[in-house]
């Protein structure tokens, strides 16, 4: 038996109770009409009549209407495409899929043609389609396993051809083979093949609406109809998202199909399509913007609780207190009880003993145990004040935190203890929320600044990027504009407020006057001299202040305010984050030849010339280097950039899956969107305009040791990595066994001897 008959009459009693109802053409079906003289193409929708059973040879078969009503035909339901959006799709496509896989192994069950009559309509053409439109699998299976291990070997223009090949031996397409041939010609760069293939084969699936969506972004940008096909292709197929924008892998190992469930289904189209929307600039920052896809790390469960154990006991031990305080930004509530809102909190820790601040931050997340846990480690390993180290005790503000901690704490030596509402923390983070919550100056027109007595302080004024995140249902995720007024001398922050609008040297003497009418809670002034960098500023400014008796000068470097932007910076980077700009003897020089490196790299897409994941080995003209072994990553789609392991073994456990993360001993470079940078590197790319290839192409560098925090990388590792970003490609494109090259790095000139290893 192929179909199961109770089963089958359950669907049918369904199908007539729906009926009419709409369905879409597929080639089979066309195919069959045209040669009864009839009009339909591909995809075109018809109405299902009705519905009856011919037998278990016929399966489900449907009366539907074609040319205007004027015909009916009878084809079997396999021939037809349902909206996924229909109360029966899930069922129906069971059912299809089931009746499928039994006609290609026919074994135990009669094959005879069905003799079941096919019933007529009075004055009206009746043509019937055989059953299923079966073949013999052996003439088709052979060229489609063919055509996969030309894919996944990376040789898609032959690929392309066999898919091209199977699909035209069955338009049915039992095998999906209309997917694979539309990942190869996204990656093979032929636009007007894919065109026609997807108009052609639309299936009303959501991987054909991711797939045309990309498409349409591609050719003609962020159009309505682009938009369009993104948000219902992520109706159809929402778990694409988990591949596309957030941290779910796409394993290589892991079996394609596209004939199971619905996961099955958003895995098949991650591996295929990954490497096309990672290919296409700022493909993946648009359906991040359109989905309204949160960048990943803004929740609480995104970060894992981080416990370097053999680094924090390496730290030297003081007999010292450290306070860890807690407060709410939007309420006067010191430390009560636990809140599971989107609240802001200011958390700190002071070393009570030696008058440090170590850490003082804004959580603009959901609070757990574990993100202040996260935020503790920074204070101990990289403090804004004073050395890194670890105290004697450790006074804690909330009980949870106290039962959480105490054991981990204890590993590394330090004792912890609950108080509630300990003192000074309390005091310093309750005083920073009271400036906070001061209200807003008057507006500037109602202000009179020559009423201000005048001082001799000197200001500096500017527009920055705000070193923290916003998202918001319109722009979706992105870092709005603040002002800053800083007292140059005291390097103390006079004023800063986010813009109501994109910068303009107006609103910067709004901002002025507003700051000279009550300065951080000073009294009314008005300063001798205010520094700017921008000549539209300086040229608005200057007549408008010397009116006021107050000098304008233009300068090239408002050193002092950058000082302070960097700092707040540093302050706002989470511990997850290794800032480029905190590497060990890391220059200005340094950063910008990375950069220039890097987009180098990105634009020459490496990934697109691997193999797969074949080593380099990469030998250095520093003795300090020595020999490395170098991973392109990006053939996948998953992970764009490149991992430089320190040595074979190491690199061969990690490609073999027999070590751990904690493991790993490398070198790494990931690109993604901007969220993924430090605070403090994206202020300095802002200010010095340092290139980034692409919305998605943001490199940031990793140094990994086993079982330490990850940290940045130093000059030596920077110059090195740097190198290996502009030599790789054109080792590539030379397609030898191996090469030496010299490569200029800014600071220095580098030989790298790099060879294929099996």
């Amino acid at each position: 038996m192929i179909d199961n008959e109770t089963e089958v009459q359950e669907l049918i009693k369904l199908l007539n109770e729906h009926a009419p109802m709409r369905a879409y053409a597929t080639s089979p079906l066309v195919n069959a009409v045209r040669q009864a003289g009839a009009s339909i193409n591909v995809n075109d929708p018809v109405q299902i009549d009705s519905v009856l059973y011919l037998g278990d040879e016929g399966g489900i078969a449907c009366a539907i209407e074609v040319s205007g009503g004027r015909s009916v035909v009878v084809t079997s339901l396999t021939h037809l495409r349902i909206d996924r959006g229909h109360p029966l799709a899930r069922q129906i496509e069971a059912y299809q899929l089931d009746r499928t896989k039994r006609l290609r192994n026919p074994a135990g069950h009669n094959t005879r043609s069905s003799g079941a009559p096919v019933a007529k309509k009075r004055e009206r053409q009746t043509v019937h389609i055989d059953h299923d439109g079966r073949r013999e699998e052996n003439d088709l299976n052979p060229g489609f396993q063919t055509a996969r291990r030309s894919w996944t070997s990376g040789e898609y223009r032959r690929a392309a051809d066999a898919f091209r090949d199977v699909l035209q031996l069955d338009h049915n397409d039992p095998q999906f083979s209309r997917y694979w041939l539309a990942s190869c010609l996204f990656l093979l760069g032929s636009p007007n093949e894919l065109d026609e293939l997807l108009r052609q084969h639309d299936d009303n699936s959501g991987v054909w609406r991711f797939a045309q969506a990309l498409q349409s972004f591609h050719l003609h940008g962020d159009t309505g109809d682009a938009r369009r096909m993104l948000v219902e292709a992520g109706h159809l197929e929402p778990g694409f998202e988990n591949y596309l924008l957030r941290d779910q892998v796409a394993d290589a190992r892991r079996e394609v199909r596209f004939d199971a469930d619905p996961a099955a289904r958003a895995f098949g189209c991650a591996r295929l399509f990954l490497p096309a929307w990672r290919g296409i600039p700022g493909a993946a920052a648009w359906a991040r913007r359109v989905l309204k896809v949160p960048p990943t790390g803004v929740g609480p469960d995104d970060a894992p609780r981080r416990f370097p154990e053999d680094e924090l006991r390496a730290l030297p031990a003081r007999r010292e207190t450290w306070q860890v305080g807690l407060i709410r930004c939007d309420d006067d509530r010191r430390d009560g009880t636990p809140s599971h809102d989107a609240a802001m909190w200011t958390f700190g820790v002071v070393n009570v003993s030696g008058q440090e601040i170590r850490a003082v931050t804004v959580i603009d997340r959901a609070l757990t145990e574990v993100v202040a846990w996260n935020h503790l480690i920074q204070s101990f390993l990289s403090p804004m004040d004073g050395d890194p180290a670890r105290p004697g005790t450790l006074v804690v503000c909330r009980r949870e935190f106290h039962e959480a901690w105490k054991p981990l704490l204890s590993k590394i030596g330090v004792r912890c203890r609950f108080e509630n509402y300990p003192q000074p923390v309390g005091r310093l983070l309750q005083a920073m929320g009271n400036v906070v919550k001061q209200p807003a100056p008057p507006d500037a027109e109602d202000i009179d600044i020559l009423d201000f007595p005048q001082s001799e302080a000197v200001w500096q004024a500017d527009f920055i990027r705000s070193p923290a995140w916003v998202m918001n249902e319109q722009e979706g995720s992105y870092r709005p504009w603040c002002v800053l007024v800083l007292d140059k001398s005291r390097s103390k922050a006079l004023l800063t407020s986010l813009t109501p609008a994109d910068p303009a040297p107006e609103m910067l003497l709004d901002f002025l006057v507003r700051a000279m009418a009550r300065p951080q809670g000073e009294s009314a002034q008005r300063p001798r001299l205010i520094e700017v960098s921008d000549s539209d500023c300086y040229d608005h400014l200057r007549p408008r202040l010397e009116a006021a008796g107050i000098a304008c000068r233009l300068v090239d470097e408002l050193g002092e305010f950058n000082d302070f932007c960097l700092k707040l910076a540093r302050s706002v980077d989470g511990s997850e984050k290794c800032a480029l700009a905190a590497g060990q003897a890391v220059t200005r020089a340094h950063m910008e030849a990375f950069y220039e490196a890097a987009a180098h790299y990105f634009q020459a897409a490496p990934w697109r010339r691997v193999p797969g994941e074949v080593p380099i080995e990469i030998r250095c003209d520093d003795p300090a280097i020595g020999t490395r072994y170098a991973i392109v990553l990006g053939r996948t789609g998953v992970q764009l950039g490149l991992c430089i392991y320190d040595n074979r073994e190491i690199m061969q456990a990690q490609l073999g899956g027999y070590a751990t993360a904690d493991e790993m001993r490398a070198l790494a470079v990931c690109y993604d969107e901007a969220e993924i940078m430090a605070a403090v590197d994206l202020q300095l790319i802002d200010r010095l305009g340092w290139p980034i290839a692409a919305p998605e192409a943001w490199p940031a560098v990793m140094r990994l040791m086993p079982r330490r925090t990850p940290r940045s990388a130093n000059a030596d590792e920077l110059v090195f990595l740097a190198a290996c970003l502009r030599a790789i490609p054109d080792f590539l494109t030379m397609k030898t066994a191996s090469r030496t090259l010299r490569v200029e790095t800014g600071s220095r000139q580098v030989e790298l001897h790099l060879a294929w290893k099996d």
